[in-house]
């Protein structure tokens, strides 16, 4: 787990989501509106009052649903629905990443191939998971993957994969501090 100093985490969330809010703001304004929803996720972290250009956006939802000017919110925050088949295949890679990216990682620094279709067996195998699932991720993560040397050599150097913190994550740990 990645440890961050309070200053670093106090740069990083800013003035109570008020920088983040003029973001979405911008965003909004040139055409992006799926920036109301970031804005209610903002206000909702850091228990912010709903700007007047997210209300006024809300309102106007509820007035073309209730006159079924639009029948789905995808259509107005111009979301893109997915497919539920596509959606599970996703939350699969998701859910399988970290494992099948280590058996990909050591497969490929003990000098295996990932081109054929051996290779793609072997870490499926090893990993547990089906073949199918592995070429996801190695799509996923393919200029990561080939950048790592194909076989170990005597050297002393090491490799991290790491995540940042989320920004719920980051929210909490600023109320934590606050407490």
């Amino acid at each position: 787990m990645l440890k961050l100093s309070t200053g670093l985490m106090n740069s990083l969330l800013g003035d109570n989501g008020n920088n983040q809010l003029e973001k979405c703001h911008t965003e909004f304004l040139s055409g992006d509106r799926a920036a109301l929803m970031s804005a209610l996720i903002t206000c909702s972290l850091y228990q912010q009052q709903i700007p007047d250009w997210v209300a006024d956006e809300l309102l106007t939802l509820d007035e073309k649903l209730s006159s079924n000017q639009i029948t789905d919110m995808n259509e107005f925050f111009n979301f893109e629905p997915t497919h539920k088949a596509k959606q599970g295949v996703e939350n699969n890679i998701i859910k399988n990443e970290k494992k099948v990216l280590s058996a990909l990682f050591n497969h490929r620094i003990d000098g295996g191939n990932l081109t054929a279709g051996d290779g793609l067996e072997e870490v499926a195998e090893s990993s547990d998971v089906s073949r199918r699932l592995v070429v996801g991720v190695y799509k996923k993560n393919k200029d990561f993957i080939k950048s790592l040397p194909k076989n170990r050599e005597e050297k002393n150097t090491g490799y991290v994969h790491s995540e940042l913190p989320s920004l719920l994550e980051c929210a909490k740990f600023r109320r934590n501090q606050k407490k």
